[in-house]
């Protein structure tokens, strides 16, 4: 997969990036406003389904609606990126409430920095239809071959990125549980 797809889908990519780290502060500052009981506070190491497969599912059922927005010209898809970017940082800050910083960050990192970037590939995906519509409103082409074969590239990149994440959630995170 060559890195023009990536220079090839700037505003989408900026955009996603933008809208998920936007709403991952927020949720982060969310979390420390609104102070849960401990008791209600989640214990990240209370998971017991630890297959790939099922965090894959999982993963896929949490990205796969966020190539929607490409049907709605990124509503759809700017509703969800700020959706999950919002949970994860108030999920992160959460875990923190019952966990220490160094547990917190072997059990996202190792599998999050594949899965944060599919969550941003599925976005971008679905801000393309946004893209080739603001490029037909300046005067440029409506929709080109290469729109076509950059949304499934995206698709596809989002899709192993999901599956690599999953495979290393299963099998690496685990290692870094408490026993």
């Amino acid at each position: 997969m060559r890195f023009l797809l990536l220079s090839d889908n700037r505003f989408s990519i900026t955009t996603s990036l933008a809208i998920y780290l936007t709403s991952f502060v927020f949720g982060c500052l969310l979390s420390l406003a609104i102070k849960a009981p401990k008791s209600a506070v989640p214990n990240i190491f209370g998971y017991n389904d630890l297959t790939a497969v099922s965090f894959i599912k999982h993963n896929l059922i949490a990205t796969s609606p966020i190539l929607l927005g490409f049907i709605t010209f990124g509503l759809f898809t700017l509703f969800l990126l700020f959706i999950n970017g919002l949970f994860f940082g108030a999920a992160l800050m959460a875990s923190l409430e019952n966990n220490s910083l160094y547990q917190v960050i072997l059990l996202v990192l190792p599998h999050g920095i594949f899965e944060i970037p599919a969550i941003i590939l599925a976005g971008t995906a679905g801000f393309k239809s946004l893209e080739v519509l603001l490029r037909y409103l300046k005067g440029g082409s409506f929709i080109e071959r290469r729109d076509v074969k950059d949304f499934f590239k995206l698709v596809f990149a989002s899709f192993i990125l999901i599956i690599i994440a999953g495979v290393i959630e299963a099998n690496i995170t685990p290692v870094f549980l408490p026993r």
